[in-house]
């Protein structure tokens, strides 16, 4: 522990980057939009991720899977109760000097709507990304994402964002499912 705490010091006297192991292992995640864990949903956390409903996302959800799957009653009761009101969206910042850390207002055409709960820089895209929880009283739905234009608000200004539906990098999942 003493050795790494002495490389972190002398790091930061030469501003070198510090990369976590876990920020590593964030950054796909983030560009791809693949769930963090295997941690159980709830149906209505579900469908506010974003996981089938809508084009980009229903990889997630087998609703005509072959015997069905737990939960799936539940799942069909929220989708058919309307749009969720929170939903989480994947945002593009495509000037490489703004910093994202999480935590950062979401504004659509200047109105606050949402958070960025996760972001970093998307080296596969070319710049920061986010992924950030919205939410429209009337519901969020595409065409209510699609009305406007998106910004983030950091302490250095705001910053205008590209709403993506589907994941930021391989939206075909071209490469994922690729033979060898």
């Amino acid at each position: 522990m003493a050795a790494w705490s002495a490389a972190l010091t002398r790091g930061r006297y030469v501003q070198l980057p510090h990369d976590s192991q876990g920020d590593r292992r964030e950054r796909p995640r983030r560009t791809a939009v693949f769930p963090a864990n295997a941690a159980p949903q709830t149906a209505q956390q579900s469908l506010e991720s974003g996981s089938g409903t809508s084009n980009a996302s229903l990889f997630t959800i087998a609703w005509d899977k072959p015997g069905g799957f737990v939960g799936r009653d539940a799942l069909l009761v929220a989708r058919d109760a309307g749009p969720p009101t929170h939903r989480v969206v994947s945002l593009l910042v495509e000037d490489g000097n703004a910093d994202l850390f999480g935590n950062e207002p979401v504004l659509l055409d200047g109105r606050w709507v949402g958070y960025v709960r996760a972001a970093g820089y998307g080296f596969t895209v070319g710049g920061p990304v986010a992924l950030a929880q919205v939410s429209c009283p009337d519901g969020v739905t595409a065409e209510w994402l699609k009305a406007g234009d998106f910004s983030v608000r950091t302490d250095q200004r705001e910053w205008p964002a590209r709403l993506q539906l589907g994941p930021l990098y391989d939206p075909k999942r071209l490469r994922i499912l690729a033979d060898g």
